[in-house]
């Protein structure tokens, strides 16, 4: 998985954010369920944490290539259900 961070394509790029948003918000609940006892369903994590990262995906910009325009098609087509 640690080769796959170091390209700078599209692909690499897309899987740091959401990584990294999946950390953050995975942590923020821990803490919350620790220290306040307040519970969200991990559907509602879920969407919170697509939420944060459509607009950083969105803003991405890259060169145009088959393998950008195969996954712009993709984020376009689908669509997230919980």
């Amino acid at each position: 998985m640690a080769t796959r961070f170091k390209n700078r394509n599209i692909r690499s790029v897309a899987s740091k954010i959401v990584l990294g948003a999946g950390v953050y918000y995975i942590w923020q609940e821990r803490n919350k369920r620790q220290f306040t006892s307040e519970k969200r369903p991990a559907e509602t994590l879920l969407e919170t944490i697509l939420e944060s990262v459509k607009p950083r995906l969105m803003s991405i910009r890259v060169i145009n290539s088959s393998q950008q325009m195969a996954n712009t098609l993709v984020f376009k087509t689908h669509e997230f259900e919980f």
